[in-house]
């Protein structure tokens, strides 16, 4: 009876070490694009640099770049996705320039760093490498302006816009929009997924905040929450939002659009000790 009573005891413990499911992988793809030959910005190495410590500290894998080509963009996203499996949360974080081009379009362009130009790249080339990495959850930031520029050579026209990239060319104050790559890219965005931009629709994003003028205002809030215990990430960004329209009094909103499945804790409550066992 002795020896059944020990077995049990063992068996017990040891169950108690028994994994529920595999640990989850956390990857991350930030970039800050700054050095732009046409409009420099200010601080989007320093908001790239701070997201990217907060990441490393909440255990993610993080890929950090600053001042990005397309073709490194590109390099950056097969790396992305060689490292992300269905038990993947990934988070991408974007601080550069932006645009939607088309005032009543959702697409977004985010824009790269070459030397002699600008380059767009539409959110939607993203989609699609988090569409084919089937990831287990996705959390996108983008901090970067959704307003539209129209030139004489950039029409209104539905077609036109629906591209994978774009080159702008400035000439005498005017945008010349040339498509250089096919349409074949997926519109719809990954499932499970939470996506934050730092301005609504046709708003422009502060490049410089007034808690911090060396980060953007949704980069500084973004850092101050993102590790907070308890807070899943739908409501991280909901206080990055409360914080920002208490400094600009509704001149600058972040919004989300959330498709999760599930709850994200980035950083969850430690568990409580269990009590000790009565005798």
């Amino acid at each position: 009876m002795k020896i059944i009573i020990v077995i049990f005891i063992f068996l017990l413990g040891c169950s108690n070490n028994i994994p529920i499911k595999n640990p989850e992988k956390r990857v991350a793809l930030v970039i800050g694009n700054q050095n732009y030959p046409t409009k420099k910005l200010a601080n989007p190495i320093n908001d790239a640099k701070e997201i990217t410590k907060i990441l490393k500290k909440l255990n993610f894998d993080v890929i950090y770049l600053t001042d990005v080509s397309q073709k490194k963009f590109n390099l950056a996203l097969e790396k992305f996705k060689s490292k992300i499996d269905p038990n993947t949360l990934t988070f991408f974080y974007f601080s550069g320039h932006g645009n939607t081009i088309h005032k009543n379009s959702t697409e977004t362009f985010l824009i790269m760093v070459e030397q002699n130009r600008d380059v767009w790249v539409s959110i939607h080339k993203l989609y699609e490498v988090l569409n084919q990495a089937g990831a287990r959850n996705n959390i996108i930031s983008i901090d970067a302006c959704q307003d539209y520029k129209k030139g004489k050579n950039n029409k209104d026209s539905k077609g036109l816009y629906r591209t994978g990239y774009k080159v702008i060319n400035y000439e005498d104050g005017t945008i010349n929009l040339k498509k250089i790559i096919d349409d074949k890219y997926s519109y719809k965005r990954p499932p499970s997924t939470i996506i934050s931009y730092s301005a609504e629709p046709n708003e422009k994003a502060k490049d410089s905040g007034l808690k911090d003028p060396k980060m953007s205002p949704y980069a500084y809030y973004l850092v101050k929450y993102l590790d907070n215990e308890s807070i899943p990430i739908a409501e991280v960004f909901r206080r990055v939002r409360k914080g920002m329209l208490n400094d600009f009094k509704g001149t600058q909103r972040n919004s989300e659009t959330n498709g999760l499945k599930e709850n994200i804790w980035l950083q969850p409550a430690k568990a409580m000790p269990s009590p000790a066992p009565t005798t």
